[in-house]
């Protein structure tokens, strides 16, 4: 049974909004569930947020970005290579949400999540 959804939105800019706002809209905007986790990640603007439905929030609390964004991530993202940055990222999530619902994964599920751009 999933216990969670990752998602992540790969932006150009916010277009000078805050990055939170844009979460906080895009989250609202599709309907997303209270187990979904959308990480959004402004290119140029150098950002990034992890917005979370109510039953993930003890999950992933305020703050738990800055343990998944490491200094290898951040490398990563400065030597532009997304992929390698996201992956690591949502290796780690996924990681913390298996593991705090007691379920064991399965290989494929590790690394479940859905890339959406605009």
């Amino acid at each position: 049974m999933k216990q969670g959804r990752i998602f992540v939105l790969t932006i150009d800019t916010t277009d000078g909004k805050s990055i939170g706002s844009v979460a906080h809209r895009y989250y609202a905007n599709h309907r997303f569930r209270t187990k979904t986790v959308l990480l959004v990640i402004a290119v140029d603007d150098r950002k990034v947020r992890l917005q979370t439905g109510s039953s993930l929030k003890t999950i992933f609390p305020r703050g738990y970005l800055d343990t998944i964004l490491t200094t290898d991530v951040k490398n990563n993202f400065r030597d532009e290579d997304f992929d390698t940055g996201v992956m690591a990222m949502v290796s780690s999530m996924s990681n913390k949400l298996n593991n705090s619902t007691g379920q064991k994964s399965k290989a494929q599920d590790r690394i479940s999540y859905m890339q959406l751009s605009v």
